[in-house]
């Protein structure tokens, strides 16, 4: 008897378990899948444009494959930021591969800074912040989509 018990309050304890899985909103997964997309999203483009040199390598806004702001690890390129901040808003995003989100970079060196894309005031934005020199000043970099 005690057996049957013990069966019913474990098979009762699965059935609840299950039915607390089922009904988790697919609205509320959805936005995490959506949120998870945009961190990758960020992560990726600061990747590509703080760690590698881009291709080709002396890349310009005619033969640009794939964009970098950098000349040598975490040491910022102005040229290639000028030209960078040159290309088309929607240039940039295929360059990316973030055609299906937008986003806004945001260098701040001492008590300048620069932005690039759009400005957005979306709460839902997820934003990768990274450090690296330019014109031998610390500058915090900040990739933000939604």
């Amino acid at each position: 008897m005690i057996d049957l018990v013990i069966a019913f309050v474990i098979a009762f304890g699965l059935v609840a378990v299950l039915l607390s899985y089922i009904d988790l909103p697919t609205e509320v997964i959805n936005d995490r899948v959506q949120t998870e997309d945009k961190l990758i999203k960020a992560i990726e483009s600061t990747n590509i444009l703080l760690y590698s040199h881009g291709f080709p390598t002396n890349w310009d806004q005619n033969n640009v494959e794939i964009p970098s702001l950098i000349k040598s690890p975490n040491l910022i390129d102005s040229k290639k930021l000028n030209q960078f901040r040159n290309l088309s808003y929607e240039k940039k995003k295929e360059l990316l591969n973030i055609n299906d989100f937008n986003y806004t970079l945001t260098i701040k060196v001492d008590n300048t800074t620069i932005t690039d894309g759009i400005t957005n005031i979306d709460l839902e934005a997820v934003a990768v912040n990274r450090i690296a020199l330019l014109g031998g000043k610390y500058a915090q970099i900040q990739f933000k989509v939604w």
